[in-house]
């Protein structure tokens, strides 16, 4: 009887990579005409409570400072199913060298940092959102403690009100730095606004003529410098603009430069405005939102005008 042997292989140990933690941040734009924003938005993240117990968050350690940064050169419009532009990036790995040194749930609260408004001018619409993030520490082969899964529950909305029933659910990593499936995100909005307060003097300036303006200039023979003409404007706000204002600013000014007083008006966004303008006289647009779109019509034609934005 012939002896046999096997050689016994020892099975390679599967790895599991660990889960690494980072914010979504999405950042609207109207979709033209406004320049992406220098600014770093940045958040905090509070210890909220170990194995359910708010007792005990002397056991929580600091997690990784967290934020994200835009500049001028950010241009590409990571999702295009949405109107305006959104600007999407991914902030570090907010686990990134934390220590933990005993197995079970470590909850936090994490919110976003109030951001400084920009040089550049304009304003953001903050994110109140806020998130109840528990992490779930478990004992490797070698002795050290890492985090293994994260359950994340949305407690408040971007605009700041409550979501209601508290919700848990699996937190799902970005797929790159603009992966659409990370449902761990804070949304803000950037608008600004353009044009110039009302001129001054007898007369006009460059800065008199920013912004949007409409101008009536009469050629021809025996043309009357008292006859007035009758326009028509309707401004839109931009494509994508989360701006909650409503109004706009409009001025007629004369040739030398002065506002007519009694022609001076607040109008809304989205409606017909009717205006008359004699030969040399403009309208000026103060305080519109920038990359809002203007139609202007003559209504009544009785010598030629050239509309001059």
């Amino acid at each position: 009887m012939t002896a046999t042997s096997a050689s016994i292989m020892a099975a390679e140990p599967i790895v599991t990579p660990l889960p690494k933690l980072q914010i979504k941040k999405v950042l609207t734009l109207p979709e033209a005409g406004v320049t992406t924003p220098n600014t770093t938005f940045t958040f905090t993240a509070t210890p909220h409570s170990f194995n359910n117990d708010t007792g005990q968050t002397g056991k929580l350690p600091q997690l990784a400072a967290a934020s994200v940064s835009y500049t001028n050169g950010d241009v590409q419009d990571n999702d295009g199913g949405t109107a305006g532009k959104q600007i999407i990036k991914a902030s570090d790995d907010l686990l990134n060298g934390v220590p933990f040194t005993e197995a079970g749930q470590y909850t936090y609260l994490i919110k976003e940092v109030a951001p400084s408004q920009p040089a550049e001018g304009g304003q953001f619409r903050s994110s109140l959102a806020e998130y109840k993030v528990s992490l779930f520490v478990s004992k490797q082969l070698d002795e050290s403690f890492k985090v293994t899964s994260i359950m994340i529950a949305q407690t408040k909305m971007d605009d700041g009100n409550s979501v209601g029933t508290e919700q848990k659910t699996a937190y799902s990593p970005s797929a790159g730095a603009t992966g659409t499936d990370n449902n761990f995100k804070f949304e803000n909005s950037y608008d600004k606004e353009v044009g110039n307060a009302p001129p001054t003097g007898t007369t006009a300036t460059a800065d008199d003529k920013k912004g949007f303006v409409v101008t009536n200039t009469v050629k021809g023979n025996n043309t009357s410098t008292t006859q007035d003409f009758t326009f028509k404007m309707t401004i839109t706000k931009p494509v994508g603009s989360k701006s909650t204002d409503q109004q706009y600013t409009m001025n007629i000014v004369d040739a030398n430069g002065q506002v007519i007083e009694t022609k001076k008006v607040i109008q809304n966004y989205e409606e017909a405005v009717t205006f008359t303008l004699k030969a040399g006289e403009r309208l000026v647009v103060s305080d519109v939102l920038l990359g809002s779109k203007a139609i202007v019509e003559e209504t009544k034609r009785t010598q030629l005008a050239i509309l001059r934005l």
